[in-house]
């Protein structure tokens, strides 16, 4: 699987899981969007490094953050914590694409429970490039 689809992926699970948490906040452990029962690297040096699945997970959870879909209190250790939807994000869910019958974020959630990849990829991407619109247009970028 590429990096993108990796990352399309992950991220639509966290929109799922905030989605359906929102308004409360929750901490997103990485364990739980990897293989395995540990995000811990036990052949690091100290045992206490990330394996490469959760640096990935972390890698992504950081990206929504910093593109201002999620906000979070932090991270410490294996999770971040008082993770919610900022605003853009909550917008960008709830928005109904032509194709879809409900919002995004249902979508997103049924296609978790599902265990439906493709679909959850394709929704991420929908969702993302809502975003991206949101603040093309916020700083004049389109025509």
């Amino acid at each position: 699987m590429s990096n993108i689809d990796r990352f399309d992926e992950i991220a639509g699970q966290v929109f799922a899981d905030l989605y359906n948490s929102f308004p409360l906040t929750k901490p997103l452990g990485l364990v739980n969007y990897i293989d395995g029962d540990t995000a811990l690297d036990p052949n690091g040096f100290t045992g206490a490094e990330l394996n490469e699945d959760a640096e990935f997970v972390k890698a992504t959870i950081t990206w929504l953050i910093n593109a201002g879909f999620i906000s979070s209190g932090g991270f410490h250790g294996e999770y971040f914590t008082d993770v919610i939807l900022t605003p853009k994000g909550l917008e960008c869910l709830k928005l109904m694409p032509g194709s879809l019958t409900s919002t995004a974020g249902n979508q997103l959630t049924e296609a978790v429970k599902a265990g439906s990849k493709e679909t959850l990829k394709m929704l991420t991407n929908q969702v993302l490039a809502v975003g991206v619109k949101m603040v093309a247009q916020k700083y004049g970028l389109t025509s």
